[in-house]
């Protein structure tokens, strides 16, 4: 007898139990007591049965570098978390070789790095899951742990450190997924290649810088945003970046930095300022690819730079697909409400707008709610200009909240 789908109902599943029990296979005995949702007792059966589900290879790596997410006895999602690609890769080995496998749907490789001046090359983990992996996995997910856990990248210089944990090319990726979720600390060092990406439904890019350099000139382009202009994504319908520009501050305190650098107590943090990020030249070319696709959720999310992101969405058609437009985490005020209200026709077939830790306030979201159906808002932290943005006698700019995530420069 053949295990149903995941998707099938638990009657189906406590037959295919029944009958394994039968077969005084123990496994049965794992789905019904997941079906039971009695956590104690299936964590008892785990200590007790683990081999019979990831061999005596896996067994070592379980509840160490792998975790997994069970449904009816089998491994729905694996996280992988490790400091070596060594121990990465052998978990995974053992995982891909296991029974429990059959019908996995989501790889998670998390790496963590301790130093700062280590670069963990994980290309060679990347290759192996997509050469390895089970037909079913369909998921993956690349976490550079460090960079999750943290809200900005930081630098002495203009360029930042290379990333500690580097993917590597990541071609293979695109025929062979149908979702991908890749965070990073740098957005500009990752090697998308050639997205030729037939399956892909969701791709998320999180990282801590995106635009470049600019100070008045052109800025270099981006290579990953390159690679989006020339995508082929004919299913794609969910895409998530993080919009993230340059700003520059009297002094960095590290407490909550991906790299460290010497930093000394009398130094005050304050709020800096933006360099400025032409949004139209900086991701326009990826966003008038993106709109091609039959997106249904769409999230460009973290900029400052209010007035260039909306030149860039005012200068593109969002398909009629889409329904779900995320724009949190931003420096969206009350100063832009008119935008949304000059271009109602651009929102007309959204079901929600999403402005989460934004600056607008109850009576602008009242105002949105009669353009959007649904609009998902709260308030961000707000914080002061730098004094000495403001010209003498000039009236004082509003306090607005500041990306959440930023590539921060540090000036002494």
């Amino acid at each position: 007898m053949n295990a149903p789908s995941f998707e099938a109902p638990a009657s189906e599943w406590l037959v295919y139990a029944d009958w394994l029990q039968q077969q005084g296979k123990p496994l049965g005995e794992f789905i019904v007591l997941l079906n039971e949702g009695d956590d104690a007792k299936c964590d008892t059966w785990l200590r007790k049965h683990t081999a019979d589900l990831v061999g005596q290879a896996g067994k070592q790596h379980l509840g160490n570098a792998l975790s997994v997410k069970w449904k009816w006895g089998f491994a729905q999602k694996a996280t992988v978390h490790a400091k070596s690609v060594q121990v990465l890769n052998e978990a995974l080995e053992a995982l891909f070789a296991a029974p429990a496998a059959e019908k996995l749907e989501t790889v998670r490789v998390e790496v963590e790095v301790t130093g700062d001046d280590q670069v963990l090359d994980i290309s060679e983990t990347v290759a192996l899951v997509v050469a390895k992996a089970p037909p079913s996995v369909t998921a993956l997910e690349l976490i550079d742990d460090r960079a999750e856990g943290v809200t900005s990248l930081t630098s002495r210089d203009f360029d930042p450190a290379p990333n500690l944990v580097d993917f590597g090319p990541l071609d293979a990726l695109w025929p062979r997924f149908r979702s991908v979720q890749l965070v990073v600390a740098d957005v500009r060092q990752l090697v998308f290649g050639e997205i030729n990406a037939p399956q892909l439904e969701s791709l998320t890019v999180h990282g801590l810088r995106l635009a470049g350099q600019s100070y008045g000139d052109a800025a270099e382009p981006c290579d990953a945003v390159a690679s989006l202009a020339k995508a082929r994504l004919p299913k794609l319908k969910h895409f998530e970046m993080r919009l993230n520009e340059e700003w520059t501050v009297n002094s960095v305190d590290d407490t909550d930095s991906y790299t460290s650098f010497d930093s000394y107590p009398e130094d005050e943090f304050d709020s800096g300022y933006s360099e400025g990020a032409d949004w139209p030249a900086e991701f326009g070319p990826a966003l008038r690819t993106l709109v091609k696709s039959p997106l249904e959720s769409l999230a460009l999310t973290n900029f400052a730079e209010t007035s260039s992101f909306f030149e860039m969405l005012g200068s593109v058609t969002l398909p009629t697909s889409l329904r779900r437009l995320s724009l949190s985490q931003s420096s969206l005020s009350s100063t832009d409400v008119q935008w949304f209200k000059d271009n109602q026709k651009l929102l007309a077939k959204l079901d929600t707008l999403v402005v989460q830790e934004t600056g607008f306030n109850e009576d602008d979201v009242k105002t949105l709610r009669t353009l959007v159906k649904n609009v998902e808002f709260s308030r961000g932290k707000l914080s002061p200009r730098p004094e000495y943005e403001e010209e003498e006698g000039a009236e004082a700019e509003p306090e607005v909240p500041l990306p959440k995530y930023r590539y921060i420069v540090g000036m002494e």
